[in-house]
This record gives C-alpha cells, structure tokens and sequence, in this order.
C-alpha cells in the first residue's frame, strides 16, 4: 500500500501501544482524548458500548513506525460515545482500539504463534468476586461478541481446564500490561483475579504471580 502520510508531521505519539496485524490496543490518555479522536456525528455511534472502552478507525490517520504509534490526524470514532464522552469531561484515561491499515515502518516479522487471532473454541469465563487462579495461554486476540469485537485471551485453570477471558476493561488491561512490562509477553504468565464487588461495573483485582 502507497505510504499516505510521507509529507505530514505527526502531532503525537503512542509508546504503550500492543500491536497486531491490522489492529492495536493501548491506556489512552484522558488529556488526549478530544486531540486524537474525532465525532462527527456521536448518534451514529452504535449504542452497545465495551467497558470503559473505545473503539476507533485509525486507518491512513494513526500509523505504526516500530514500537510506536504515530498520529497524524483524528481518528473516527466506532464504539463508546459515552466512554468518550466521560473521559473529556472527567480527563480519565480509557482503553482504546484501533483499526490501522498503511506502510509499516522498520518492523520485525511477528514471532510464529498459534492461530489466535481471531476467535476461539473454548468456553467464555466468568470472573466473579472470589479469586480464580489462571496461566495466560499466547497473547491477546479478538473474539466477536454481541456488542462486537472484544479482546481476550485463553487460560488455563488449575484442574487443567482451557478457556478464554475478555480483558477490555481498563482494570484488567492494566493488570496484564503490567505482567508483560515486566516478563515481556503475556505467554505462560500466571496471575490471580476477581471482580472487586457484585456490580456488573466493578473493576478487576489482577496480581501477577
């Protein structure tokens, strides 16, 4: 594909960002909220949001240039106008995923893993309020849900039983960003979770063992 962006300058830059072939995820500052992220008509939006999540189509305006994420013009918001909406007026930080497409720039060949990256066979976990003990299979990949797209990844509980979580929340992001901070992959990682109260809104409780 023709590299769109030769003649701009981007405006900003993301250093947290989780790539993938045509995709990302990153904590996205609160204070960059309104910069990067465009709305040209919120009604069209789709009404079923991802927990304290947005979703953006980045394509020839955000662009991967090695470990960064480059952005040169605002991205299109897809899902979670009231996410956004929040996080301009509160200046919170929010998980963001993006659909990248254009020339990519001094980038390694991805490392051979299994065919994960999109869907799975295996059952969908709950975490409830008691800590459920899991070993982290692979790394992170989509599955579709009825709200659309959702990131997961497939665990192992104790019993040896396999099986996928979703991990969009701001609260579990975090956790696993932290593990792969420190281990560099999220592969074969071993944590502790459980939902901190009995509201479908509570955070997550992730430690890393």
């Amino acid at each position: 594909m023709k590299d769109t962006t030769t003649n701009l300058t981007e405006f900003a830059s993301v250093t947290n960002a989780t790539f993938f072939s045509n995709w990302c995820f990153f904590l996205l500052e609160g204070t960059l909220v309104s910069q990067i992220i465009t709305t040209p008509d919120l009604m069209m939006a789709p009404t079923h949001e991802i927990e304290e999540t947005v979703i953006v189509d980045a394509r020839r305006a955000w662009m991967r240039k090695g470990k960064k994420l480059l952005i040169f013009n605002g991205a299109t918001l897809l899902s979670g106008k009231q996410t956004l909406a929040d996080a301009i007026s509160n200046q919170c930080d929010v998980t963001c995923i993006a659909l990248l497409d254009g020339t990519l720039h001094n980038i390694p060949a991805p490392p051979k893993l299994p065919d994960l990256r999109y869907d799975t066979s295996t059952p969908r976990l709950q975490i409830g309020e008691h800590w459920q003990l899991l070993s982290l299979i692979g790394e992170v990949f989509v599955v579709p849900t009825w709200r659309g797209y959702s990131p997961a990844i497939l665990v192992e509980l104790k019993d040896g039983t396999l099986g996928h979580v979703l991990v969009s929340a701001k609260s579990f992001f975090t956790g696993l960003e932290g593990a792969r901070n420190r281990d560099g992959s999220l592969d074969h990682v071993k944590i502790k979770v459980r939902k901190n109260g009995p509201d479908k809104m509570a955070p997550y409780e992730v430690q890393v063992i």
